[in-house]
Order: C-alpha cells, then sequence, then structure tokens
C-alpha cells in the first residue's frame, strides 16, 4: 500500500472512532453546554504549534477545541499571508484531529495564492521519563484544493515527529523531524526538515520566550535544496484559553528570505 494510502486510512479510522465515541453522548448542543466542565478539568496554559516552526509535541486535551490563526510576512519577494489557521481537537487522551491552512499569499510581484488544505491527527507518543523525550507523531494529508505557485495538484503526505525533555520548571528543549512527500509542480520531491527550540517560561509559565534554528532539505529532483533559518518569539497566555504571540526571523543563506514575522491569536474552547 502506498504511503498517501496509508495516512488516508488512519486518518478514516480516527474519524470512525470519532463517530463511535460521540454516538449517543457528545452532541453539538451538550459539548456547547459542557464548556465549563471541560475548561474546569483543563487549568493548565495552552501549547500552541505555533508561532515556531516546530509543532507542540502535545495534543489538544480530550473534548477541547484549539483554534490558532497568524499573519506572516517573509521579504524578498515580499509577501503577506493569511489566517494561516491550524484547528486541533482533541478527539482522546492521547489523540487530536486537526487541519490546517496557511490561507492566501499577496504580494506586489506575487500572483495571488490559495494554499492546500491539510488533514490528520497527531498522536502523543511518550510522555517524559528520564531520557525518553515527551513525543508526538502527526500525519497529515495535503489535500489539491489550493491554486498558485504554492498548489500541489495531488494528495502529498507529511509525517512529523516532535520531541522534546523539560529540564526543569522554567526550560524546554524540544525537535521537530519531518517530511513533505510532494512539492508544487514536482510531486517526485521529497521535503525534509529538521527543527530545534529552547524554551524559557515565566511567571508560572504566563509568558515564554523562545529561540529557534531551522532548516529546509530538498531531495528528488532538487537534492542540494538547503534552506537553513533562525528566529526567536514570545507567547503572551492571558488565561488558561487565550494566547497571543509573535516571531521574528531571518534566513541564512540566499536561498531563504532575508527577513520573515508572524504573530496572532489563538482561543481554546
Amino acid at each position: 500500500m502506498s504511503l498517501p494510502k496509508v495516512v488516508a486510512t488512519l486518518i478514516v479510522l480516527a474519524a470512525c472512532a470519532l463517530g463511535e465515541t460521540c454516538r449517543g453522548q457528545c452532541s453539538l448542543v451538550d459539548w456547547l453546554g459542557n464548556h465549563d466542565e471541560r475548561v474546569a478539568a483543563n487549568q493548565s496554559y495552552l501549547d500552541t504549534d505555533g508561532p515556531s516552526f516546530t509543532r507542540a509535541n502535545s495534543v489538544v486535551p480530550r473534548s477541547m477545541a484549539l483554534l490558532e490563526t497568524r499573519y506572516f510576512y517573509s521579504s524578498n519577494p515580499s509577501t503577506n499571508s493569511f489566517p494561516q489557521f491550524d484547528l486541533r481537537y482533541g478527539l482522546l487522551e492521547r489523540l487530536e484531529l486537526r487541519a490546517e491552512w496557511s490561507g492566501v499569499d499577496t504580494g506586489p510581484a506575487l500572483l495571488r495564492t490559495n494554499h492546500d488544505l491539510e488533514v490528520g491527527f497527531k498522536y502523543l507518543a511518550t510522555k517524559q521519563d528520564g531520557i525518553i523525550p515527551l513525543s508526538a507523531i502527526m500525519l497529515e494529508l495535503f489535500t489539491p484544493t489550493g491554486n498558485g505557485p504554492n498548489y500541489i495538484p495531488n494528495v502529498a503526505p507529511e509525517i512529523d515527529y516532535m520531541y522534546g525533555w523539560a529540564l526543569n520548571k522554567q526550560w524546554s528543549f524540544e525537535c521537530s523531524t519531518g517530511a513533505i512527500f510532494g512539492q508544487p509542480g514536482a510531486p517526485g520531491v521529497t521535503q525534509f526538515y529538521q527543527s530545534g527550540t529552547i524554551n524559557r517560561t515565566w511567571l508560572g509559565g504566563r509568558y515564554m520566550t523562545f529561540g529557534e534554528v531551522y532548516s529546509l532539505f530538498g531531495s528528488g529532483t532538487n537534492p542540494g535544496a538547503v534552506q537553513p533559518n533562525i528566529d526567536c518569539g514570545a507567547q503572551w497566555r492571558l488565561g488558561y484559553n487565550l494566547q497571543l504571540d509573535w516571531r521574528v526571523g531571518m534566513g541564512l543563506n540566499d536561498q531563504t528570505a532575508p527577513f520573515f514575522t508572524n504573530g496572532g491569536v489563538s482561543f481554546r474552547y
């Protein structure tokens, strides 16, 4: 069985699990009405996938929905992207369903681009125990729903392994190792990526700052493409279920943007 079919099968199984879990006991009306109970059971700050390149090595608490949305600007060529949403839902204690859409790209020298919608799930694989990291595995499919230069005209799987260690109550180190099997105009190209972040929390977790390095690596028809970047950012948690964030960075070679920044808001319900 091909990789796209494997990922699609896993997504269908997760959707079936959602149906079995909710049947007769968690209609939309019930879910909306149980908001206070869900909030009371999850008195913890958000752990969002953004604003960093490295996604969170955790899942959304069961029966909670988390929406992240951001504005992104990149120079050379000047590009604006919005709304860059990431919708995540805690299906089970260790499993979340998710959908990502980078939104629309606009710029003076850029044709309007609607990005492809990604759908999939993230599974909490291990909890930290000594040298064993807190880790999660994400499987998603790019669906051929966009248009423009960044459109992928076929189903393209993405796999991401996120892992990290809490060094103490304030410091943590997180990494991401992943691949996208297909690129715009080149379905035979696989793009690998590797990242690492160092995080520092302040005031009991209400604020967090981070520094990050990451790079993309092309293969197949473009084996020499390497795109290293460095960035830093901050997250302001205004409560357990609301967060503002910001990031600024720069590319480290002529294949990357010399400047980029993004900021947004995240809300959990």
